[in-house]
């Protein structure tokens, strides 16, 4: 893995300029549009990059030198101008079917952090690919050329609301944050333009993010946004991240909605899961979730947690729906572009076409017994030595080694990982019930009773 610390197994992701700045991004943008110079896909104008980035500060120069080292590898840029969200983005590039794409965005990361996402071809990056985006660049060729395309909202907003315009959302109310993020102004024309009466909260662009942290997945991010759907007798509220491609959910009583219950609505609601469709899940996620999709003769399939991988997987196993924790939510009929815009007015239409509030269905899902992640600060020889031990010490559960071990046992599941953000072990376990819970948890401190404090400290801070 590259020693530069921004380098992620997705994406590049960092503080601005101790960790992301001009220089690297130059050099990023050469060593991509070198990639890209040096392959096609059928389907695809060759040597083409859509680029296009969020609102945040440090974006136009990073911007600039990350178009500056493409073009001196002679790709064709198409320049997206003015902050654009995220799923905008992996939009235009298809109905450009441009070759690749490059987006400077932190995504939900703090305002002083920016990043980089790329997608060449019609699957999205693997590590070694984001890795050699760090490396000495290539020697230059000759120029490309810059094409600007101006107003990818105006189309991008048109082709969302399509498939709900013949009904629309007349009369139902809904309160839209977009946090100061790229879907400021998007999101409530969207709901607008459909006949809902949308009270927005944030709903400029701001760089420094000063009414609202980018991270829609955490809940007291979202206060303003649960005090304020029943203050107006609002029928939900729906969040999006800093760029634009995740959801958060608030029901009619103030109540923020876990992801997985997000999609599990989808699944039982708008999407309307039939035998032998295929469903992604984070391997996080609740085993409810995937009971519901297996309930409906759904397939469900568990994959690593990270944009990337699921929405490889989305695409490759040809799912109908792919669901990250976080928030992202990948769509088939999308081709497998994660829009929390169009998860969000199916929702809102599934709402607006009957007369059960959003609390009720949500109320009506079975309750989850499901730890945080809860992070263990063991050294890295320590966490591999517990996930080597992990399937002797519990012979009685399935093992499974996508990411990490995950041990299932008929009435709950136990996740031990490597964190990929930081040196630490990443623990998460379920139980079917709060005793099945509860169990695991007596189980794993039996076994490891040397990590019982670790363990406690991570309980504690979670």
């Amino acid at each position: 893995m590259s020693e530069h610390a921004a380098v992620k197994e997705c994406d590049i992701r960092g503080p601005w300029p101790e960790e992301v700045d001009a220089t690297f991004f130059e050099q990023a943008g050469r060593n991509f549009g070198a990639t890209v110079a040096g392959g096609s896909f059928a389907g695809f104008h060759p040597a083409t990059v859509v680029v296009g980035g969020d609102g945040r500060a440090s974006t136009p120069a990073l911007r600039a030198a990350l178009q500056g080292g493409l073009l001196a590898e002679g790709v064709d840029v198409f320049d997206v101008v003015g902050a654009t969200p995220t799923p905008a983005l992996y939009w235009i590039r298809q109905v450009l079917a441009a070759q690749a794409v490059a987006i400077v965005t932190a995504s939900h990361s703090p305002p002083h952090w920016n990043g980089l996402k790329v997608m060449n071809g019609p699957l999205p990056p693997t590590p070694a690919e984001v890795e050699a985006l760090d490396v000495a660049p290539p020697p230059r060729r000759e120029a490309g050329r810059r094409h600007a395309i101006g107003n990818v909202v105006d189309t991008y907003v048109a082709a969302r609301i399509a498939p709900f315009a013949a009904a629309g959302l007349p009369g139902l109310e809904v309160v839209v944050d977009p946090g100061g993020g790229c879907m400021a102004g998007v999101a409530s024309r969207a709901f607008r333009e459909l006949g809902a009466a949308v009270d927005a909260l944030h709903d400029e662009l701001d760089p420094a993010f000063r009414q609202r942290h980018p991270d829609c997945a955490v809940p007291k991010h979202l206060a303003e946004l649960a005090a304020r759907v029943p203050a107006v007798g609002a029928a939900m509220g729906v969040a999006f991240d800093g760029d634009g491609d995740r959801l958060a959910v608030i029901d009619d009583r103030g109540r923020y909605v876990p992801a997985e219950k997000v999609a599990m609505l989808l699944v039982e609601g708008p999407l309307a899961v039939r035998p032998g469709d295929v469903v992604v899940l984070d391997i996080k996620a609740s085993m409810q979730l995937e009971r519901a999709v297996a309930r409906r003769g759904g397939i469900p399939v568990r994959m690593k947690s990270g944009h990337a991988y699921m929405k490889r997987a989305v695409i490759e196993r040809g799912a109908v729906l792919g669901s990250e924790v976080s928030g992202h939510l990948f769509f088939g009929a999308l081709s497998g572009i994660d829009d929390p815009l169009h998860a969000a007015l199916a929702l809102a239409r599934w709402q607006a076409g009957g007369d059960v509030p959003l609390s009720a269905r949500v109320d009506a899902l079975p309750t989850f017994h499901l730890s945080p992640d809860l992070r263990l600060r063991i050294a890295d020889a320590e966490i591999d030595a517990l996930l080597d031990s992990l399937p002797a010490r519990f012979p009685d559960a399935d093992v499974e080694r996508i990411d990490g071990v995950r041990l299932v046992w008929p009435d709950g599941w136990l996740l031990a990982r490597h964190s990929i953000t930081e040196a630490a072990c990443t623990l998460r376990f379920e139980g079917a019930d709060a005793d099945a819970l509860a169990t695991i948890g007596k189980r794993f401190v039996a076994g490891y009773p040397a990590l019982a404090a670790a363990l406690d400290a991570a309980m504690a801070k979670s």
